[in-house]
């Protein structure tokens, strides 16, 4: 039977919006039976077929777009359901042009034959002057636009530079053919720009990335460039030569050391330097090269371009990664957020605890290079699992006995050679049940054997609540719960013995653990009221952040079995068993 060009047309619409053939049928002014419609459907499609499956997802959702732009009216659930399904169509937009861009590579327009496999690390004839740049904010194509051949951002947490300075360093390597050289201040943090790199290569491209410490790829122009990820040992960052990245600069221990070596590598004609940073303590040499000062102080005619940009800077700027301000600091104290997002320096002059001795705590792991050497990272600590090993909780809910404003909680784990800080929380405004609660929560998650609670004021309410914990029938070991009153010789022990496992390098956390590192920082001398002796206190006048970490760390430190430790000399005041 012949139909009618209408009919055939209609029924060509209906099939590119992604209906069935069955809603087809049904929607069509004359019968038409189902084979029919399949065997149109397949000759108007049979050139192209759908390789990835998101075709038939595209058409869809552009089919549900267009029901929805013809009505004349929307409810508040149908416009929310418009601007999801734009949004998804763009995002498999994005992926179907990047997948093209592969598959022309891989089967090279033949789809009758063999797929012939593409070459890893191939970027050979790529158009890079048809590049299409990422959604990046205003602030991240401003450093973009940085000409100087040294630059330096301070920069809030976590507001994406990471992901540019990737995405720079992929499109120089292969424009200029110079080498691109990756630091971090740990194995983790150079991981995530490496990461970064293979998925821009991936999706931009189609290309696929091999490698782990080295990848060498062939540029557009067939030429050879090599990415470069290190470590902050000096040892294994001679000999290369390229534009030099650092990230999170200014938490790299000994970064004297490495300084010398890395700028040999930039010191060819038209290479950079790029420093990418949160701030740390004004004691580490990233705050005079911040400041623009040798050191002695004295203001230098450098050309250093710098850049500061805080969360609220990044914000207006068009950021969307994080929570309402207003919220933010409901969950920090001012000074973290000072510290965490105002792009505020410790200044840690006179703290007991010292940058450089707490930067050796760091967890770290050996691995071996792909030139075969062997070297130590810092990492995060893997996630924990029941090895058998003791573990303690300390809580302090004011600071120690002052006038803090937060309380914390943290457990540790004697690994014989270790404390191990395997976890912590901080808790603001919340009720005394609610804190209760979360200590219990750890106890069992963790189980531990030893509590030290500060019962110096309202932390005597969380000592009631806490201490008959041997009766919760998810506790089948022995707890001892011990009571701290904070005293003048208490805060002694507390202080100097942690002091000592410091020293000793027997501390151990995770390496990209700042919080912990700026408590300990907080913590400096001074004298009583009446002047007659010397006592420890939390700086509440720096951007440091809250010390109640510290003395929560120091209450289950005091659970350590460490020779020569003051807890040895005498007994802890008020200690209970409990159950």
């Amino acid at each position: 039977m012949t139909y009618q060009n209408d009919v055939r047309d209609e029924a060509k619409t209906l099939y590119e919006s992604g209906q069935t053939v069955e809603e087809i049928q049904k929607k069509l002014k004359v019968p038409v039976p189902l084979r029919t419609i399949r065997a149109w459907r397949k000759k108007d499609k049979g050139e192209e077929p759908d390789r990835n499956g998101w075709g038939l997802v595209m058409t869809r959702l552009a089919r549900d777009v267009t029901q929805l732009m013809d009505k004349e009216k929307w409810t508040e659930d149908e416009e929310k359901r418009f601007n999801i399904l734009t949004d998804k169509l763009e995002q498999f937009r994005i992926r179907q042009e990047a997948f093209d861009i592969k598959q022309r590579k891989i089967f090279e327009g033949d789809f009758s034959g063999k797929k012939k496999r593409g070459k890893k690390n191939d970027f050979t004839g790529i158009d890079l002057n048809a590049l299409k740049t990422p959604d990046f904010f205003a602030y991240q194509l401003k450093f973009l636009d940085m000409k100087e051949e040294v630059r330096f951002v301070l920069k809030s947490r976590q507001i994406g530079f990471s992901y540019v300075i990737a995405w720079e360093g992929l499109i120089t390597g292969l424009k200029t053919g110079i080498n691109q050289i990756f630091i971090s201040a740990s194995k983790n943090q150079v991981g995530t720009i490496r990461k970064y790199i293979k998925q821009f290569a991936r999706e931009f491209f189609g290309v696929d990335l091999t490698g782990k410490d080295e990848i060498t790829v062939i540029t557009p122009d067939e030429k050879e460039v090599t990415f470069y990820f290190l470590s902050t040992n000096s040892n294994t960052t001679q000999g290369y030569n390229g534009d030099l990245y650092i990230d999170e600069f200014c938490w790299i221990p000994k970064v004297n050391d490495i300084l010398d070596t890395a700028k040999a590598m930039s010191s060819h004609l038209n290479r950079r330097i790029t420093y990418i940073s949160t701030p740390s303590v004004k004691t580490h040499p990233g705050y005079l090269i911040w400041k623009g000062l040798d050191e002695k102080g004295k203001k230098l005619k450098d050309k250093i371009g710098r850049m500061k940009i805080t969360l609220k800077q990044a914000i207006k700027q068009g950021c969307t990664l994080f929570k309402p301000i207003k919220e933010l600091r409901e969950i920090f104290t001012p000074r973290q957020f000072k510290f965490l997002y105002e792009c505020k320096w410790i200044d840690n002059a006179g703290s007991i605890f010292k940058m450089e001795d707490l930067e050796v705590c760091a967890y770290k792991e050996k691995y071996k290079n792909d030139d075969g050497h062997y070297a130590w990272e810092p990492v995060d600590l893997p996630e924990y699992k029941d090895e058998g090993f003791e573990n303690y909780l300390g809580y302090d809910p004011n600071g120690g006995g002052e006038d803090g404003d937060n309380a914390s909680c943290a457990v540790g784990s004697n690994r014989i050679d270790k404390l191990r800080i395997i976890d912590h929380k901080s808790f603001n405004n919340a009720s005394v049940d609610w804190q209760a609660g979360q200590i219990k929560r750890m106890v069992v998650e963790y189980r531990v054997k030893n509590i030290g609670i500060d019962t110096t004021g309202v932390g005597l309410s969380i000592w009631n609540k806490v201490k008959d914990i041997q009766q919760d029938p998810r506790i089948t070991w022995r707890i001892n719960v011990v009571p701290i009153n904070y005293t003048w010789e208490m805060k002694q022990k507390l202080v100097l013995d942690l002091e000592q496992i410091v020293s000793r390098k027997i501390l151990e956390f995770s390496a990209s653990d700042q919080e912990l590192i700026n408590a300990f920082l907080a913590i400096k001398t001074t004298a009583t009221k009446s002047g007659g002796k010397t006592t420890f206190v939390a700086d509440r006048k720096s951007s440091i952040g809250h010390a109640d970490l510290f003395w929560a760390v120091s209450h289950l430190a005091s659970f350590f079995p460490l020779k020569d430790s003051l807890f040895n000399q005498a007994p802890l005041p008020g200690g209970a068993m409990s159950g």
